[in-house]
């Protein structure tokens, strides 16, 4: 009989899961700890400011106050950029005119090339003291400047070169040529590489937490920016504009110049957007933090700091700048963080990590972490204690350049809005309005388009909700007949002469629009059919002509014209859509700018 002691002793199996369980513990507080630290950007205002928008004059002490806050805000500005693009031997004075190049592509690329030659007929574009650029825009103001740089490099200290003709109609034309800017084959081809590059992306930057930018796709489009719009100018610097070299000063004495003060150039302005993660205290949404300037003096913004000519190395060129403030199709833009995740695993963010220039303690040690340890270091964050800087298109944060311009404050600011605008709804404008009076408490206010946010009617509903009525908004349609609208941003309290004074600057909103009713509307001739009179006396020839061939008469009334609202999508023109959309600035300008 077997008793007790000769049965088998049960030993309980030692359970393999508490190692598990206690990472997971060890991570969600880590985590909890993490997210308590929240973001870590520049948050004191270093930009210029209104007072509230209260509807009564504040109190005198209180515009005093800020106005002097106001003029310790321009100080920078006053000391480096006011000496640009004034009469020989005249004091720096804050800048006057200033213009900015809305996002769009090579379709805003075009019209506003035809505005700004419309603007050096009038007297303006010589007379402005700044341009500032978003993605498409900025494609416009890299040709500019590349095409006066060409002239200078090639000037001696006994010679005076007269100011090139950039908008001959031989440079015009010699780059409609190139306007196959980007292809549906070379979108294929782009897409197709970060597909391929994908496991590349996921080891770097999703085991490895790298940060390494893996997207052949931006590499192929700056390539494309170069051939198209810089001359195969590929090596040049924004710091190159404002380099000095010997040259022949207007009076004839040999002196030193760059090529801004040797032509009278505008400063130019490359917007991006820097991505700040997200918390509970929304730094993101502020344009002081996000709007990320490149200019020939400096980079960066209020968020990160800046960064002046020859304290540290430019982390991008001229044309990667460029490329870089047109990076429009990123994952960071998608809605919802899952999609967001989803976007970037695929590879597909045409967006640029540099270098934190602020020299974050942590270091970059924190590269040696698998997933998902890196997450919670403080230095892989996307902020100022981060080791790199995430940009994108400029656009993204704000897409009209404008921004730039106003802390500046410019007195007379030229809009130059060329977005993808098919219902004249004005999304940008009406972006910029709302973060002015969060940012910055002034009213960017220009009524012809203030019109179209407080055009409501009320519409009974059917259905179940019949007889119930609710409050629309009408849509223009697809017609804009004021191409130039005025209108204001203000106010700001400046020190005057020892005295406080309220500013408020102009604007010149410039639309990329037709008024098809010209083209439906018009006389006829004997036999009933159009003239086009009233439309070609509006927007010339060669748009008329183009308007006709992509829109012939019996389609306008079953659907509307694509032309001037062609997706951002077609980025490839023949030379006469590039041509008729320079044609339709041009003449824009030279028509209704006053």
């Amino acid at each position: 009989m077997r008793t007790d002691r000769d049965r088998p002793q049960y030993t309980p199996r030692r359970s393999h899961l508490w190692p598990w369980c206690a990472a997971s513990v060890l991570l969600l507080c880590a985590g909890l700890l993490s997210g308590c630290k929240g973001v870590v950007v520049n948050s004191v205002t270093a930009h210029v400011t209104g007072y509230p928008l209260t509807g009564s004059p504040a109190a005198e002490d209180t515009r005093r106050v800020q106005a002097q806050a106001n003029t310790k805000a321009l100080k920078w500005y006053e000391q480096n950029e006011w000496r640009f693009n004034q009469p020989n031997n005249s004091p720096p004075r804050a800048p006057q005119t200033c213009i900015a190049l809305s996002g769009g592509g090579i379709r805003s690329a075009a019209f506003s090339i035809g505005v700004l030659k419309g603007l050096e007929e009038k007297g303006v574009l010589a007379a402005t003291d700044v341009i500032s650029s978003v993605s498409g825009g900025g494609y416009a103001l890299a040709w500019y400047y590349i095409k006066h740089l060409e002239v200078y490099e090639n000037t001696r200290p006994e010679h005076k070169q007269p100011k090139p003709d950039v908008f001959s109609p031989e440079s015009l034309e010699a780059l409609a040529s190139r306007a196959r800017f980007i292809t549906k084959t070379h979108m294929a081809g782009g897409i197709l590489a970060n597909i391929l590059f994908i496991p590349v992306n996921v080891v770097l930057n999703g085991l490895w937490g790298m940060h390494n930018n893996t997207t052949p796709a931006r590499r192929m489009y700056q390539e494309e920016i170069v051939k198209t719009f810089m001359d195969e100018r590929a090596t040049v610097r924004l710091q190159d504009l404002t380099a000095d070299k010997d040259c022949r000063e207007v009076d004839g004495t040999t002196g030193t110049c760059s090529l801004l003060t040797y032509f009278k150039l505008p400063l130019p302005i490359v917007n991006t957007t820097a991505r700040i993660d997200d918390d509970r205290n929304r730094h993101n949404s502020y344009l002081a933090r996000t709007v990320f300037e490149f200019t020939p003096l400096r980079f960066g913004n209020d968020g990160f700091d800046y960064v002046t000519t020859g304290e540290q190395p430019y982390p991008l060129s001229f044309a990667e700048a460029i490329a870089v403030s047109g990076a429009s199709a990123d994952a960071s833009i998608l809605p919802g963080s899952g999609l967001q995740i989803v976007g970037s695993a695929l590879n597909q963010d045409l967006g640029y990590f540099i270098d934190n220039y602020n020299e974050p303690e942590g270091g970059k040690w924190y590269k040696i972490l698998p997933f998902p340890f890196y997450l919670f270091m403080d230095s892989y964050r996307r902020d100022k204690q981060g080791t790199d800087i995430y940009l994108s298109d400029g656009g993204h944060a704000e897409n009209l350049g404008a921004y730039s311009l106003v802390r500046r404050l410019c007195r007379q600011i030229t809009i130059v809005d060329a977005e993808h605008d098919p219902g004249y709804t004005f999304e940008s404008y009406f972006k910029l309005k709302a973060a002015l009076r969060r940012d910055m408490h002034v009213d960017l206010s220009v009524p012809e388009i203030d019109r179209v946010d407080r055009s409501l009617e009320w519409e009974n509903q059917t259905g179940s909700r019949a007889g119930r009525w609710r409050e629309v908004p009408v849509k223009p349609g697809v017609t804009w007949a004021t191409p130039v609208a005025d209108g204001s941003i203000g106010r700001f309290p400046v020190e005057s002469d020892e005295q406080t004074t309220d500013l408020t600057l102009k604007v010149k909103y410039v639309k990329l629009s037709i008024d098809r009713r010209l083209f439906e509307e018009g006389t006829t001739d004997a036999s009933g059919k159009p003239t086009y009179k009233e439309a070609i006396d509006h927007y010339g020839l060669r748009v008329v002509s183009f308007f006709r061939t992509q829109c012939p008469e019996h389609t306008q009334k079953t659907q509307p014209c694509p032309f001037p609202q062609y997706s951002t999508v077609d980025q490839s023109y023949s030379e006469e859509q590039f041509m008729a959309y320079v044609e339709l600035g041009y003449q824009i300008i030279m028509k209704h700018y006053r």
